[in-house]
């Protein structure tokens, strides 16, 4: 079964739309439910990235929907699906890798990992930058915002 381009296209904006309203829940949660945002706590950095995503997903929106109004075919909808689930994949290691190896190791699979199959120059240095990135996230986690992260159980 062939989709139309044009219904194609529309479609393509949905995703963005959902991730809006995902990010728009998130913010009204933690500034509700968790109600301590302007005080550095727990609600602090859900709403923070409640409102990022919102942001971000809704500037996607609108780049999606200009390039429905101005393009003649689409690309297909398999490139925004692989998208979706690879980003589910990553999430989902993350959760179940974490305790067991730690987040600066799960971290750093995640980041090179996604560097090296989306880069095309230069994926030693931008490697070897996410390795050290992933550090100092948890540094700064662990020794300045004393917030600990799980270091693994096999270290």
């Amino acid at each position: 079964m062939q989709i139309a381009p044009d219904t194609m296209m529309r479609l393509s904006l949905i995703l963005p739309l959902l991730f809006f309203l995902f990010g728009g829940g998130i913010f009204l949660y933690s500034h509700i439910a968790l109600g301590d945002v302007g005080d550095f706590g727990a609600g602090f950095m859900p709403a923070i990235v409640g409102a990022l995503i919102a942001v971000l997903s809704a500037l996607d929106f609108l780049s999606a929907w200009r390039a429905t109004a101005g393009a003649t075919s689409g690309a297909g909808g398999w490139h925004e699906i692989a998208s979706v689930a690879l980003m589910i994949a990553v999430v989902m290691f993350y959760i179940y890798g974490v305790d067991l190896l730690g987040f600066i190791l799960t971290t750093s699979i995640i980041m090179v990992g996604l560097l090296l199959l989306f880069m095309e120059k230069n994926k030693l240095i931008a490697s070897l930058a996410a390795i050290g990135l992933s550090a100092g996230i948890y540094y700064l986690f662990s020794n300045v915002l004393l917030v600990p992260l799980p270091a693994g159980t096999l270290f």
